[in-house]
């Protein structure tokens, strides 16, 4: 059986001076230049989250207490050590805050924060100081922060040796930060009211954190930990109310038998008193 001839195929493009199977010159055909590759916004820099358990302790329980604070609204995003981008087309261009607030945006989760896609800067930024971080959040930062519109910068210093206050909170003013007044309370060595989150950022000298006080709800936001055990004592309460619950219910009904037996006792009494007189 013949096998099936396979036809030869003419290179699409030749060099100079080759013709096609009918002599006819082959043109070059030019390749289309390449589409401009789109700018691509990595969502890490390479760095560690943090430097130390003392910074990774306080980013993490002051983005969690906002988090659960700010979790009926949907028009506020709070994140943890997030790109943000704030140049258009230039990736190496960011900032990576610590702990940062937006409000007026879509919660929920980001790779980065772009701001020109967000319509803003974050509203609320705070630092916390690390060894390998005190030089660009005391120089470097406020400015970049302010040109950006931020509207509260706070910093704190867990180890309490590393910034020249252990809590500092700035408003912008102009084109840059003005202290906010700060306040010693009797459960507080420092206390400064932000008014973009409505809250109170406290530094306890005897528990030796920061802290967050709702004035509204008259309480401190809670750390996943102080959240646990508030779960487990209002367990415990409430099992030591179910308890004294059965135990009076068990006192009543003994009561009412006790009733019972003394009235049947009586009536018995009566009876026999009553049937001795008639057989006088």
């Amino acid at each position: 059986m013949p096998g099936k001839q396979i036809e030869q195929q003419v290179p699409l493009t030749a060099g100079r001076g080759r013709r096609s199977p009918g002599g006819v010159p082959l043109r070059r055909r030019r390749r289309p230049a390449p589409a401009a590759a789109e700018v691509q916004y990595p969502c890490s820099d390479g760095r560690p989250m943090a430097d130390n358990t003392f910074q990774e302790e306080a980013n993490g329980n002051a983005t969690l207490m906002l988090r659960h604070h700010f979790r009926g609204r949907e028009d506020v995003l709070v994140a943890n050590n997030l790109l943000v981008y704030y140049v258009k087309g230039d990736a190496g261009t960011r900032v990576v805050p610590d702990v940062m607030v937006a409000l007026g945006v879509r919660g929920g989760h980001r790779m980065s924060y772009l701001v020109w896609e967000e319509g803003k800067a974050p509203d609320f930024v705070l630092e916390v100081a690390s060894p390998g971080t005190v030089k660009v959040d005391l120089k470097d930062k406020p400015p970049l922060y302010a040109r950006l519109g931020v509207r509260e910068y706070f910093r704190y210093d867990p180890m309490g040796n590393l910034l020249p206050e252990r809590l500092y909170g700035g408003r912008l003013e102009g084109a840059g930060f003005k202290p906010l007044p700060a306040q010693r309370l009797p459960d507080a060595e420092i206390s400064i009211r932000s008014a973009v989150l409505g809250l109170e950022l406290r530094y306890d000298g005897i528990a030796q954190r920061l802290r967050m006080w709702d004035p509204v709800a008259g309480e401190y936001l809670r750390t996943p930990e102080e959240s646990e055990a508030a779960r487990a004592e209002s367990d415990r309460q409430r099992a030591e109310e179910a308890r004294a619950r059965r135990e009076a219910e068990r006192r009543t009904a003994e009561e009412a038998r006790a009733r019972r037996e003394a009235e049947r006792r009586w009536r018995e009494a009566e009876r026999q008193l009553q049937a001795l007189r008639l057989s006088q």
